[in-house]
C-alpha cells in the first residue's frame, strides 16, 4: 500500500504495529518491573478473625481441596481418600470409588 493511501476497512488509521520486544506491554500497570506472568500469588493481608468468619474460611477450603481430589481422580483415574477434622473435632471423608 502508498503512503497515504486509506487502508479500505480501518480507513486513515491502518493497521496498528505491536512491537514485542517491548519489555512494558507485559507489565499490567506499569508499578513493576516483575511481568505479569511471573508475579506470585497474593498472600492475605489478613487472617480471618471471629468465629463466622473461621467457620467461612474453612468451609471455602474444604470445598477447595474436596474438588482438587476429585480432578485428581478424574485426571489420573487414581483412588483418592481425603479426610478432613477442623478444631473442633467435627470431621469429614471423601473417597472415590
Amino acid at each position: 500500500m502508498a503512503d497515504g493511501a486509506e487502508h479500505p476497512v480501518l480507513g486513515s488509521q491502518g493497521p496498528e504495529i505491536i512491537d514485542s520486544s517491548d519489555a512494558e506491554a507485559d507489565v499490567a500497570d506499569g508499578s513493576g518491573d516483575v511481568p505479569i506472568r511471573n508475579r506470585p500469588r497474593r498472600k492475605a493481608t489478613e487472617k480471618p478473625t471471629g468465629p463466622d468468619a473461621l467457620r467461612q474460611s474453612f468451609s471455602k477450603r474444604k470445598k477447595g481441596i474436596s474438588a482438587k481430589a476429585y480432578q485428581l481422580h478424574q485426571l489420573t483415574d487414581a483412588k483418592v481418600a481425603l479426610f478432613v477434622v477442623n478444631d473442633k473435632g467435627s470431621s469429614w471423608a471423601y473417597a472415590t470409588p
